[in-house]
């Protein structure tokens, strides 16, 4: 089974003291149903409109294939008269703007119910329903997975692997020791907390060790999961040494945000 665990160790400046069961559940969440019903609130609605809208459409289609023929014939032998060619090509034209209005109507209802519904809301993605996580247990959802990797048009093996990455870390971050043997002493997650340090390390991974087969996948955690938007870019201006550093000062003092941390550690560097 792919690992991460000794290079996100080493990334963090992490060791974690016991060993960590990585295991897969079949389980769909409650909150990962949505994902498999369809994307539609009221699917048969929108289907009817459908129908209505391509029955108009075939009736139009009808008819000027019937004076494509009728026109086709006229080019080998004129018509009777002028009189019957004007007749038949008035009637068919008034017909054909009946039948483009039916069609814009079953169009306007069609649209005005695909604004009403609108798609259910998918994103962003609970990260309970992807993978689950103590100090010493991950449990992966592959079948949920597979399914938003259908979604999201990704491989569905990166973004299982992208889950563990994503694992991983919580745990290390959280049950890890660092080198005086100290873990986890923060006592809140809000603000600059756990997810956003999360996205930083799990992201520095694939540059760090290049993964590249795995960034795509990252990208869509990053993308979706709810706490991607949190600033860490920040980091992103420190050294290894330094960014370890805020890592062990963030875990270890909850009376600092990350930000407060890291422009102490730029006055110093």
């Amino acid at each position: 089974m792919f690992t991460c665990r000794k290079e996100l160790e080493d990334l963090l400046g992490l060791r974690h003291p016991r060993k960590v069961l990585i295991e897969e559940s079949m389980e769909v969440p409650r909150a990962a149903e949505r994902f498999f019903r369809g994307i539609y609130a009221e699917p048969d609605k929108l289907k009817r409109g459908f129908a209505d809208l391509q029955r108009e459409t075939a009736s139009i289609s009808e008819l000027l294939g019937l004076r494509k023929s009728k026109f086709r014939d006229w080019l080998n032998e004129l018509p009777g008269s002028p009189g019957e060619a004007a007749e038949y090509i008035r009637e068919t034209s008034t017909e054909l703007t009946v039948r483009h209005e039916r069609a814009a109507l079953a169009e306007a209802r069609v649209l005005a119910q695909l604004q009403e519904q609108g798609e259910v809301e998918l994103f962003p993605v609970e990260e309970e329903i992807l993978s689950k996580w103590s100090p010493e247990r991950i449990l992966l959802f592959p079948k949920v997975i597979e399914r938003i990797a259908l979604l999201l048009k990704v491989s569905a093996d990166g973004l299982n692997k992208a889950c563990l990455v994503h694992a991983m870390t919580h745990v290390l971050l959280y049950a890890g020791e660092d080198r005086d043997k100290r873990t986890w002493a923060r006592h809140e997650l809000g603000g600059d907390g756990l997810e956003s340090v999360v996205h930083y390390y799990s992201n520095a991974f694939y540059s760090s060790y290049q993964y590249k087969e795995l960034a795509q996948a990252e990208s869509v955690l990053t993308r979706y999961l709810p706490a991607a938007g949190r600033e860490t870019r920040d980091l992103d201006q420190l050294s290894r040494e330094q960014v370890n550093a805020a890592m062990i000062f963030w875990r270890r003092r909850s009376d600092l945000s990350l930000r407060e941390i890291l422009s102490y550690l730029e006055d110093f560097a």
